[in-house]
């Protein structure tokens, strides 16, 4: 008995300090993910932009998920396990996360635009002088092309000339000449940005 005593001792002896390893916490359970390009979806060549994933659960709540990044031709875009997708080519191509069964993805594309000379642009005085005289709704629409430009945020730049366009039908103002002007300058950065590929 004391023998048996003895063993019984030893062994609770040796299992003190062991932690006790239970099952593996399983990963949570991601119904949907949306892609968000928070940059837009235009990219120039050689530049990059972080896309934004954001899992949900089943009951609609957000999840943090282990997420795989792939793109669907990456002779276009490249994307890396963080979601930055860098512009290789121009053409489109499609980014997708995926974590188990859910997936989502955002159509990137990748134009092949002069990213060096937006700075002289800004400062172009013939653009300057363009906004003289025109209504405050024009100038508007033009700083909003200049903070997009600022920011090589190409899909903005995009937005914001059609709405330039529209602003400028819609305004009073500008005479004929002044019109066709703005309208030339509208194509002139369309064709710096290769936004017509």
């Amino acid at each position: 008995m004391r023998h048996f005593t003895l063993i019984m001792l030893a062994a609770a002896m040796a299992s003190c300090g062991k932690e006790t390893v239970g099952p593996e916490p399983r990963p949570p359970e991601v119904a949907a993910i949306a892609v968000s390009a928070p940059r837009g979806s235009i990219l120039g060549v050689g530049t990059s932009a972080a896309l934004i994933a954001q899992a949900t659960a089943p009951d609609g709540s957000s999840v943090d998920a282990d997420l795989l990044w792939r793109s669907s031709d990456e002779s276009v875009a490249r994307v890396d396990p963080d979601g930055l997708v860098t512009a290789v080519a121009p053409g489109r191509a499609t980014i997708s996360a995926s974590a188990g069964d859910a997936s989502g993805n955002a159509v990137v594309r990748v134009v092949d635009a002069d990213i060096a000379g937006l700075g002289s642009l800004l400062d172009d005085p013939f653009a300057a002088r363009l906004l003289d005289g025109m209504s405050a709704e024009v100038a508007a629409a033009w700083g909003d092309c200049e903070t997009a430009l600022a920011t090589e945020n190409l899909g903005e730049v995009e937005a914001c000339i059609g709405d330039l366009r529209l602003t400028l039908e819609a305004d009073a103002g500008p005479t004929p000449t002044e019109w066709s002007l703005v309208s030339l300058f509208t194509d002139w950065l369309e064709r710096l940005l290769n936004l017509d590929e």
